[in-house]
Order: structure tokens, then sequence, then C-alpha cells
């Protein structure tokens, strides 16, 4: 039960960089590193979202 908040919790953080990156295009107009950001996050996120996956499948 917990891991799937835990994981829902990261779902949640990688989205605030994607709006963040959206208002730091919108400010500076920089798309290139607002792109940067988003996919370094989001496969941060990925990755993290995939060994809370696999640890779920061990313990149960």
């Amino acid at each position: 039960m917990t891991i799937k908040w835990i994981r829902l919790g990261i779902i949640g953080i990688c989205w605030i960089p994607f709006f963040y990156a959206i208002y730091f295009v919108i400010i500076t107009g920089e798309w290139k590193s607002a792109i940067k950001m988003v996919v370094g996050y989001l496969t941060l996120g990925s990755a993290l979202s995939y060994y809370f996956y696999n640890y779920d499948r061990q313990v149960t």
C-alpha cells in the first residue's frame, strides 16, 4: 500500500519540472535547456518508478 503511494508521489514530482520548464520557456525563451531538463527528470523518474515496481514485486 505504501509503495503505491510512494510511486504516485514520484510521478507527481516528475510533473513539477515539466510545468517549471514551460514557465522557464515563457520567461527566457530557451527551448533547448528546458527540453534537457524535462528529459533528465523523466529519465530519473522512470528509473525510480521501475525500481519501486520491482521492489514491490519482490516483497509480495
